[in-house]
């Protein structure tokens, strides 16, 4: 077991300790509330979903499926927010970077589109 004494920048892992009553599951359930605006570019029209393709991806062609996604879901009157988190500074973003989103956002109100997690 790898122990550390103070203050470790630049680490990949972290250690806890937790207690459980007697036969109860190992389970916790982490709940925070991220606003996505504060980590991504908004697109709400077809034009700033192609300017945002063409800036970030080359063209259409390269990423067709997923401008075919991002276009329906503005035209069944959704806004995008297309970003990132980095596991840098804010220890919200840096949980977010690590788990990705799938399978941690639980709203009806938010789709997501696409989503890779940091590692």
């Amino acid at each position: 077991m790898k122990i550390r004494n103070g203050f470790v920048s630049n680490s990949s892992s972290s250690s806890f300790i937790v207690a459980l009553k007697k036969g109860a599951k190992a389970e916790a359930t982490v709940t925070i509330n991220i606003d996505f605006s504060n980590y991504g570019e908004r697109i709400e029209t077809i034009e700033q979903l192609k300017d945002y393709i063409d800036c970030h991806y080359g063209s259409v062609s390269e990423v067709l499926d997923l401008f075919m996604k991002m276009e329906k879901a503005i035209n069944d009157g959704k806004v995008i927010i297309a970003g990132s988190f980095s596991d840098e500074d804010d220890p919200q973003e840096r949980l977010l970077c690590n788990l990705g989103l799938e399978g941690h956002v639980n709203t009806d109100e938010v789709q997501i589109i696409q989503n890779e997690a940091g590692y």
